[in-house]
């Protein structure tokens, strides 16, 4: 994987990236909105199935959306913008709204010039690092968040509701995902996580897979790298203790974690972040 560009802060992040290699199965904390430039993807997403995604199109994630992309004969070249959730609730609230933020029923956005243009004015600007970057790069995601509150907030949309099936699943896993929430930085263990959610390890295993999309150790290590992205854009603290304080048995396992799942190092990560 290479990639051509990196703007990353506490509220979003904007990555050009170029690969044909596969990517394991992962998710975001964040909505995540990918145009595509040129090459062909083939994504799994959890709520989805399989979808193809090709030059000129915009693929949508919700937050905690599992998804794996293929491995593909010719690079697949695209620029991926990851939003967090508070981003879309101080715009609706600013609009006017009541604190919603978008739900994503599915994983291709229709064409549109005003999403299209967008694209192609962050291509430059995340790729060089010209006066003013960061403040233009603001802008142009504020207007890529406006655009999708108002196309995809529950008073836009209908469609803003999971499957029973994954409502009772979430509910079953809850303290499960509780337990992991406020203990991802020890080690990992399936017999005291069973525990504390009250389930066999079996039962357990089959219930997070389909309330989340991910095994209970994925999706640990998930919270641990979206943490370890936040104290790489918001301290100085040196990798090695943000990996001991993460609870990584030293920095290359946190570096070999984070790459697989964002396919950049921490190094290279902070490097390119503000």
């Amino acid at each position: 994987m290479s990639r051509e560009g990196l703007f990353a802060d506490s509220q979003f992040t904007v990555v050009h990236v170029v690969t044909s290699s596969a990517t394991p199965a992962h998710s975001h904390a964040e909505y995540v909105v990918s145009h595509y430039l040129s090459g062909r993807s083939q994504c799994l997403i959890r709520s989805m199935g399989l979808v193809e995604f090709q030059q000129g199109e915009t693929a949508l994630l919700n937050p905690e959306e599992m998804h794996q992309d293929y491995e593909s004969g010719k690079a697949r070249d695209y620029l991926m913008v990851s939003i967090t959730k508070e981003v879309f609730q101080s715009l609706a609230t600013s609009l006017g709204q009541v604190r919603e933020v978008p739900f994503f029923p599915s994983p291709k956005l229709e064409p549109s010039r005003p999403v299209k243009r967008i694209f192609e004015d962050l291509i430059p600007e995340v790729d060089n690092h010209w006066f003013g970057r960061e403040v233009v790069l603001r802008s142009l995601v504020n207007e890529l968040a406006v655009h999708l509150v108002r196309r995809f907030t529950p008073s836009a949309t209908q469609s803003y509701q999971y499957t029973l099936e994954q409502t009772k699943a979430r509910y079953q896993a809850r303290k499960a995902i509780q337990y992991l929430d406020d203990t991802y930085n020890k080690p990992f263990n399936l017999d005291e996580l069973a525990a504390a959610s009250e389930l066999s390890k079996y039962h357990l295993s089959r219930v997070f897979k389909r309330a989340t999309g991910l095994t209970p150790h994925t999706y640990a290590q998930m919270l641990r790298v979206e943490r370890a992205k936040r104290l790489l854009t918001s301290t100085t603290t040196p990798i090695s203790e943000i990996a001991d304080h993460l609870g990584f048995s030293h920095q290359s396992h946190l570096t070999n974690v984070f790459k697989k799942l964002t396919g950049t190092t921490p190094s290279a990560y902070r490097l390119e972040s503000k």
